[in-house]
């Protein structure tokens, strides 16, 4: 697929960009609107959001947070 000229062509494959993986090519949407275009990004690394969880929508505070990472709580 990554050598089909034809998809090539067409835009099908997107380059995405992965901090652990490096740069691959991506399937795009299937459909392009011209307003608002699709961006295509890579999920998240693993518990590379725990501390926004944990404090903006758990409510714990940055002590808290600091006090339960001591411990070694999310890894």
């Amino acid at each position: 697929m990554d050598r089909d000229p034809q998809l090539a062509a067409r835009g099908f494959l997107v380059r995405a960009d992965n901090p652990v993986l490096g740069p691959f090519a991506h399937q795009g949407q299937p459909y392009k609107l011209s307003r608002t275009p699709a961006r295509i990004t890579t999920a998240p690394g693993l518990g590379q959001h725990t501390e926004t969880i944990c404090r903006e929508i758990v409510g714990l505070s940055p002590e808290a947070y600091a006090e339960l990472a001591a411990a070694k709580l999310f890894e």
